[in-house]
């Protein structure tokens, strides 16, 4: 089964972390000295060393995908976000709140012009929504970003980032690769566990 992917290291770093949840879920042992490999039987007299290479290739692969990505998941989580739309239901609740969150000089000019909801963005795990103070034409003046404040609100930005986890690429292509990984490096522990209960 070929499994295509743009990114070789986390093609890499995937594989590897299934096959070793697959080895161990599935209880899988060495039954004697003689591996077949392909078409060829290779007699092996250490065949505690074919373990420690996996092993060793498995860090490695984690190694170059870490170096390759490092830790983007909320960059690029945050980056999806910025391309939703807020919906209509809440715009009058935001531009409301945009409009009293104008003080001095900011209220003095810009308290008459038209609010255009522009988006959503998050800080940290708190979320934000941006508006633009335009004219007529549509030219931007000022722009304020409101909180998501109150209970309902807080409901909402968690809904939002749930949400996102399943529907866009962030989860799947950053988180999923590093939680393979835990769950191929623990899979002594979990499968020796399962295996005593079973």
């Amino acid at each position: 089964m070929a499994i295509s992917d743009s990114n070789p290291e986390r093609r890499n770093l995937v594989l590897a972390s299934i096959a070793f949840v697959i080895y161990y879920a599935a209880g899988g042992s060495f039954s004697d000295e003689n591996i077949r490999v392909l078409v060829v039987n290779i007699t092996f007299s250490k065949p505690e060393v074919l373990g420690f290479f996996a092993w060793g290739m498995l860090a490695w692969f984690a190694l170059r995908y870490w170096q390759k990505n490092g830790f983007s998941f909320w960059r690029a989580l945050e980056n999806e976000i910025l391309k939703l739309k807020v919906p209509k239901h809440l715009h009058s609740q935001f531009t409301e709140a945009a409009r009293k969150q104008l003080v001095g000089a900011n209220q003095q000019d810009h308290s008459s012009k038209n609010i255009e909801v522009a988006r959503f963005q998050i800080k940290g795990i708190a979320c934000e929504v941006l508006c633009n103070f335009t004219d007529g034409s549509g030219a931007i003046y000022h722009q304020e970003l409101v909180p998501m404040r109150g209970v309902s609100n807080r409901f909402r930005c968690i809904f939002l980032f749930v949400r996102q986890l399943y529907r866009g690429n962030a989860f799947a292509e950053e988180m999923v690769p590093y939680l393979l990984f835990l769950l191929a490096i623990t899979a002594p522990i979990w499968s020796h566990i399962w295996a005593a209960q079973a």
